[in-house]
């Protein structure tokens, strides 16, 4: 069994502490798939926006906003970072 606490790498009741250039490897890749899902969800959202002006719909729907910021925080398991939840869910832009 292989679990993650703090800056080691468990096994079973072995502790391997990561080479900090491994760790931040690590932060990298996942700032890269960020970074993907991000431009996608905004992609969406452009798309999302562009449906409600062509079919005179009201662009900004605070109540679907509030509801979106709500059921992602409740998908935080660390409620450290629940707090960060709305940097995931920009939701004033341009079209």
């Amino acid at each position: 069994m292989l679990v993650y606490a703090m800056d080691y790498w468990i096994y079973g009741l072995e502790k391997v502490m990561l080479d900090l250039g491994e760790i931040r490897d690590k932060i990298d890749g996942i700032d890269r798939q960020l970074v993907d899902l991000f431009e996608e969800r905004m992609q969406l959202c452009t798309d999302v926006a562009k449906y409600k002006i062509e079919t005179g719909k009201k662009v900004l729907d605070t109540d679907r906003e509030k509801a979106k910021i709500e059921a992602v925080s409740k998908m935080v398991k660390d409620p450290k970072t629940v707090s960060y939840t709305h940097l995931t869910l920009p939701t004033k832009r341009i079209v």
